[in-house]
């Protein structure tokens, strides 16, 4: 009786450990459930950001440079894609009707308008002590070109600079990139309008918003409302980069140390 006693107890000893993991194999799974999340952070791809030029330069540097650029590529004015050759406009493959027979040169243009992010500086609106001609103080782009060298930078930085018409440089001024209804055109029949924004043609709307998004990413002085960042962000998907614009980005970075990651398409 003892005996068969004894023997009961045992069984019901050795079957209460069914089923339970011993505090080994528990560790062993977290360590393979840790294992596994860090293998996925591992292989999810990353997006490089927008970073500040490494090799920054001053606006008729960066002329100089981007001159030298546009002599061995496409050579066409950004906004209404009229050909060029050794800074001469071809008007026999052109859109563009010019009503003002000076203002047909090209002008190097910040698609980002320089007083959109130059006002953000205090010698723009404030002025400086620096900034004197004659006994009369000024300010404005002038001043802060003078005294400030973080405007400078931003002011000569390629990403942000584009070959246009010089008429169509002077109607646009400071007025940002947004959409118009209607087609109220000036410019001959070039898809390029200009009220209180500026719409370029659809087949450059992602340059201009490439622009844009880089712009906001890298300069304080300058951001984008949310309006704002969802249409230039819509007008980088409808409009992905060219061949030309991928050659421009590479070139740009060979001079001024970094790249636009919206050109590269490391950005969505």
């Amino acid at each position: 009786m003892m005996r068969l006693l004894l023997v009961s107890l045992m069984f019901v000893t050795s079957c209460s450990a069914c089923g339970r993991r011993t505090p080994h194999s528990h560790a062993n799974d977290t360590t393979t459930t840790t294992s596994a999340a860090t293998t996925r952070q591992t292989m999810a791809p990353t997006r490089p950001a927008a970073v500040a030029p490494s090799r920054p330069m001053s606006f008729s540097e960066a002329k100089r440079e981007l001159r030298r650029l546009y002599q061995q590529g496409e050579q066409h004015s950004l906004y209404a894609g009229c050909p060029f050759n050794r800074w001469k406009l071809d008007w026999s493959r052109c859109c563009f009707e010019p009503q003002r027979t000076e203002r047909k040169r090209l002008e190097w243009e910040h698609v980002v308008p320089a007083a959109a992010f130059g006002r953000g500086y205090r010698e723009w609106h404030d002025g400086h002590p620096n900034c004197v001609k004659r006994d009369k103080p000024f300010r404005g782009r002038k001043c802060a070109r003078r005294t400030s060298e973080s405007f400078r930078h931003a002011e000569g930085d390629m990403h942000n600079l584009v070959p246009v018409i010089g008429e169509i440089y002077e109607k646009r001024g400071h007025v940002p990139a947004g959409l118009i209804d209607g087609e109220p055109r000036r410019f001959g029949s070039c898809d390029v309008e200009i009220t209180t924004v500026f719409e370029p043609r659809p087949a450059v709307r992602g340059e201009v918003a490439r622009a844009y998004l880089y712009m906001a990413a890298v300069y304080d002085t300058f951001s984008l409302d949310r309006a704002q960042r969802a249409m230039m962000t819509r007008w980088h998907r409808d409009d992905p980069p060219s061949s030309w614009e991928r050659r421009r980005n590479d070139f740009i970075e060979q001079a001024q140390g970094n790249r636009n990651p919206w050109v590269d398409g490391a950005v969505p």
